[in-house]
């Protein structure tokens, strides 16, 4: 049997921690088709990228920034593992990537490598890869050595860059070990376009600062580097240490050291170099076998480049493009312009403003119409520390004005907060903002004050009065006053006084002698009146007395000061009456009579002797009545004159009756 020891455990389980220290999780979404990509976005989504080569030949895309921090302690401390198989420098013998990797943009920050042949993709044919960023990567090896790339082959990377640290072992020995700081070796019929390195790049032999070696059918365009190489052996570059292939619009600044076929820009050159070139100053190197040398501020002018057909932004001589960009404020190399950060020439654009009557504007002039050519440079004023020219596109339009018309009553309060009780056309007011523009509106006052009416409502009136103040009225008055609010005929208010006379009649009393009624009132008109026939006119009854042929109740209507008025009614009740010892207590009534009637004698008696006769004296009723003061009898014989006699506590009447 087969001892197991502890330490064999204890090495399996150290062994078995380092294999499970990351998970192989399979993106979300896509299938791998270009149309639908898979979609890399986590650190998990790209382990299982590297452990899966059947998808290899497939297209991804990256969704998001990706933290690699983790991949120190991977793979027994080996950190990340290459996509695509470490193979001979020419490829055979496994699986390469021969896909599509697209960064979208997004960044692999903190990746870590200490393994042999280290680099994202270790070998690729006809592989793309672009718009990706590898910061901070810490990547080494003890022989050929790349960050993005090892050995690349008819293939394209386009927009990529890295930042950190790439050193090939190799450094110590000074053998053979191709070192980039993007790519390793850029081989057959591959292409490396618009991407920069700022990352320290160090290794033995054939190192670049972008690139350790190339092959004669490679290109490289439009790409810089700005780290610092060093090389323990030969062919040291600040963009590649081995060149052979095509090399347009590049440059380099960063430290070149190394010992022999040391250049700014190539160490060994075996192609073609057109319109690139080495900071002669920064680099320490005068010299380069491809380039040309140029000094900081030399390096720092942008007519350096645009002089050599670089396409930059904001030209359009050496095409419309726009790799390149100068940042602005000065002491600044190009930079790609995908890098988006403060990169352009100086700015150009165009202040639109419309402004009322007149506008000073940046450069100091008062413009008061309008203006479309002028301009202005606002130096470092862009947002990327360019200058910045002006174009003043400026709309004068005018204040509006107008008159304010108006016919108030006695005084009015205008928008100046003045009261004004005159007419006036001369106070102006400016509303600021006020017209349909939006600029002033200046008003002038055009007021006509007109004043209320006044006026006497002079009145005669009988007895009393209730004016239109609601206020009733007993006695004269000529101080009363009302304002009728908008009663005048010019629209203002009318203020009327009251001139008011009460008149009346002076004496409504009247005086009675038997069946005789008189007016007391001397100097009126009078009308006699029968009250028991609802105020009925008494024809003919114009004089101041009146005298009644029958009982009954009769006033009189009274006219003086122009007024009329009735007096009390008086009640006649001695009509018929012959002979009378009752005095004026007595009453007979109703005479005439329908044949019953009463006769009351003011006081009651013990006997009452009554008898009626007819005009020939025939006794036609005879009564005697006990204790009583009001007689009641009646008529029964047929209609005529009748004489009543009453007989009663020694006195004595007669009374002519008629019955009808």
């Amino acid at each position: 049997m087969k001892k197991i020891t502890l330490f064999t455990i204890l090495t399996l389980q150290l062994f078995g921690s380092s294999l499970i220290a990351q998970t192989a999780t399979a993106p979300a979404s896509g299938d791998g088709t270009v149309g639908n990509p898979y979609q890399i976005a986590t650190l998990d989504n790209l382990f299982w990228l590297t452990q899966n080569d059947t998808e290899w030949d497939k297209a991804f895309i990256q969704i998001a920034d990706i933290d690699a921090s983790s991949t120190t302690s991977w793979d027994g401390g080996q950190g990340f593992t290459p996509i695509g198989v470490e193979l001979a420098p020419f490829g055979g013998g496994g699986p390469e990537f021969t896909g599509s990797y697209n960064g979208s943009g997004h960044t692999i920050n903190n990746l870590f490598m200490d393994r042999n042949n280290p680099a994202m993709f270790a070998h690729s044919n006809s592989a793309s890869i672009e718009n990706l960023g590898l910061t901070n990567v810490n990547i080494s090896g003890p022989s050929t050595t790349g960050c993005l790339a090892l050995y690349f082959n008819e293939g394209t990377i386009n927009n990529c860059y890295s930042t950190g640290v790439v050193n090939s072992g190799a450094f110590s020995t000074g053998n053979l070990a191709r070192t980039g700081g993007l790519v390793a070796f850029l081989g057959v019929n591959s292409v490396l376009s618009r991407c920069y390195s700022t990352a320290a790049v160090m290794g033995g032999r054939q190192v670049g600062g972008l690139i350790g070696a190339s092959d004669n059918t490679s290109i490289t365009s439009n790409c810089y580097t700005t780290g610092s190489v060093t090389c323990s052996g030969s062919e040291i570059g600040g963009i590649n240490g081995t060149f052979f292939g095509t090399m347009t619009n590049c440059y380099s600044t960063g430290t070149i050291t190394g010992t022999t076929f040391v250049g700014g820009l190539t160490g060994y050159n075996g192609g073609t170099v057109t319109n690139s070139f080495w900071d002669t100053q920064t680099s320490g190197n005068p010299t380069s076998s491809g380039g040309t040398g140029k000094t900081t501020a030399e390096m720092q002018d942008i007519a350096t480049f645009t002089n050599a057909a670089w396409d930059f932004a904001n030209e359009t001589t050496n095409g419309t493009n726009d790799y390149w960009s100068m940042p602005c404020g000065g002491n600044n190399y190009p930079k790609l312009t995908w890098q988006n950060f403060n990169l352009g020439l100086s700015a150009t654009g165009t202040d639109t403003r419309t402004e009322c009557n007149s506008f000073t504007w940046i450069d100091g002039s008062n413009y008061t119409a309008s203006n479309n050519s002028a301009t202005f440079n606002i130096v470092g004023g862009a947002a990327n520390g360019c200058d910045s020219l002006v174009t003043l596109d400026l709309t004068i339009i005018n204040s509006a004005t107008g008159t304010d018309t108006r016919t108030e009553c006695n005084s009015y309060t205008w928008i100046d907060g003045n009261n004004y009780t005159a007419s006036n056309n001369s106070a102006t007011f400016n509303i600021v903002g006020g017209a349909a523009n939006g600029c002033d509106s200046l008003v002038t006052l055009d007021l006509t004050i007109i004043n209320s009416a006044t006026g006497t409502d002079t009145r005669t009136e009988c007895n009393s009065y209730t004016w239109i103040d609601g206020n009733n009225y007993t006695a004269s008055n000529n101080s009363a006053t009302f304002n009728i609010v908008g009663g005048a005929s010019n629209g203002c208010d009318s203020l009327v006084t009251l001139d008011l006379t009460i008149n009346s009649v002076s004496d409504l009393t009247t005086s009675v002698s038997g069946v005789t009624i008189s007016a007391n009132n001397t100097g009126a008109t009078y009308q006699w009146l029968d009250c028991d026939n609802g105020y009925a006119i008494i024809p003919g009854e114009t004089n101041q007395s009146y005298t009644s042929s029958t009982n009954g109740n009769y006033a009189v209507e009274l006219t003086e000061n122009g007024c009329a008025d009735t007096s009390a009614c008086v009640a006649i009740t001695t009509v018929g009456i012959l002979e009378n010892s009752f005095g004026d207590d007595l009453i007979i009534y109703p005479n005439p009579t329908s044949g019953n009637f009463s006769i009351v004698l003011g006081a009651s008696f013990e006997t009452s002797v009554v008898s009626i006769t007819d005009i020939s004296g025939k006794l036609i009723d005879c009564k005697t009545i006990i204790q009583s003061q009001i007689l009641n009898l009646s008529i029964k014989a047929p209609a005529g004159i009748y004489f009543v006699s009453v007989l009663a506590g020694g006195k004595k009447a007669v009374v002519k009756l008629v019955k009808q």
